[in-house]
């Protein structure tokens, strides 16, 4: 991190170019490059502030930035976690 948070010239993804996060540890964990079962792999916890979100219904792979007015782009999954606790006693 010593050069900051940098999008590489290969990335690209549902929504283009950028640094992606993931409100799903699991779906972070696809992306860590472990290769084999019982290897090693590395997250970061962050946490992010999105600013004003434009809501991404299809993907958009070609797009560079933010639609005006927006600071950042949410891109919904098939799966997505609860958003609400569930307790049990």
């Amino acid at each position: 991190l010593s050069q900051g948070m940098r999008v590489m010239p290969h990335s690209g993804g549902r929504v283009g170019k950028g640094i992606y996060f993931a409100d799903a540890a699991s779906k972070a964990a696809t992306y860590c490059g472990v290769q084999q079962e019982g290897g090693l792999g590395m997250l970061a916890l962050a946490e992010v502030a999105l600013g004003s979100s434009a809501l991404v219904e299809q993907d958009q792979p070609l797009l560079m930035r933010p639609p005006s007015g927006a600071d950042s782009v949410l891109a919904h999954g098939r799966l997505q976690p609860a958003r609400q606790a569930v307790l049990c006693a």
